[in-house]
């Protein structure tokens, strides 16, 4: 079962970097060949950016709500195929830019959902530290949301004395961020 997880994630992960290598690579030189001059090409990259900077905390939501996140991603993984081949269709510089902020508002979820799945899989022990005495820290990007999330643990023979390092840790941390 492993392996098979593994493999469709492997698959799932070729198939989001070639789309993305496709995308970044040779759009600017397929609007190019539509005609449009530089300032477009920017905007198209600015809106791009846009939509996925208001449509991720969405399908994050969403992520976080729905009963099965591999559906979710499954769902977002078509939605981005089936929005990519508008750009074939032609036209001018306002439906290139709405197909492009289409494909980019489906297709900006598609690595934070399939980080989250995984993180989700591996019981979120995901790059932790181990500091001494039993104590641990981890810093990581939320997998379904744009902010950074941080856990602290610790293991003691009695509990006040875990409760205590969590506490110092706590306070080391927001003495950091000052």
């Amino acid at each position: 079962m492993f392996g098979r997880f593994v493999l469709r994630h492997g698959l799932f992960s070729l198939g989001y970097y070639g789309a993305n290598a496709i995308y970044q690579g040779y759009m600017s030189l397929y609007y190019t060949g539509l005609g449009f001059h530089s300032v477009q090409l920017g905007g198209i990259s600015a809106a791009t950016a846009l939509a996925a900077l208001g449509a991720q905390p969405i399908w994050g939501m969403l992520g976080d709500r729905a009963r099965s996140r591999k559906r979710l991603l499954g769902a977002l993984a078509l939605l981005s195929a089936a929005a990519l081949p508008l750009a074939l269709l032609g036209g001018g510089f306002w439906f290139q830019l709405a197909a492009a902020m289409l494909f980019y508002a489906f297709f900006c979820a598609l690595l934070p959902l399939n980080d989250a799945i995984l993180l989700e899989a591996q019981g979120g022990a995901f790059g932790g530290y181990r500091l001494a005495g039993g104590a641990k820290f981890m810093v990581r990007p939320s997998g379904t949301e744009p902010k950074i999330k941080t856990y602290l643990s610790a293991v003691a023979p009695v509990e006040a004395d875990a409760d205590g390092q969590i506490a110092a840790m706590k306070a080391a941390a927001e003495n950091m961020m000052r």
